[in-house]
């Protein structure tokens, strides 16, 4: 073997080193390229809302208890919004306190009140949306 082909051997060992390099990184970017493609696709077609779930509360006459819990389908709760509406009375002195978002949870939200007396029959609506 002379000096050309031994040059010849060690260059085409190098280059075959850093195509494999190269080869190895784009891997791991291929899945995360088709992940990221697959999310966008979603959005574009108007799939951002994952899920949607209603319910309503209706409460009792009480003046004890303070939160009241409605069970929903799993969510992640990283990624949901909830919203209540209240359409019904409190009292309490000379205000009207207004429910709260107390907690919530993979498969529960948890509504509070504050200090107050609930009238039977009061309902609260609320809504859960889950996005991708």
């Amino acid at each position: 073997m002379n000096i050309i082909d031994l040059a010849t051997k060690t260059m085409q060992t190098a280059i075959k080193t850093v195509v494999d390099t190269i080869n190895n990184r784009t891997a791991g970017t291929d899945s995360t390229v088709n992940s990221i493609n697959t999310k966008v696709d979603s959005l574009i077609n108007g799939r951002a809302v994952k899920s949607v779930q209603r319910g309503v509360l209706s409460l009792p006459h009480t003046s004890e208890v303070k939160t009241f819990t409605a069970t929903i389908n799993s969510i992640n709760p990283a990624k949901a919004s909830v919203t209540i509406d209240y359409g019904g009375s409190v009292a309490g002195s000379s205000s009207v306190y207004a429910p709260y978002i107390e907690n919530v949870t993979a498969t529960s939200i948890t509504i509070g009140f504050p200090n107050s007396y609930i009238y039977g029959g009061t309902k609260i609506s609320w809504q859960v949306v889950e996005f991708y």
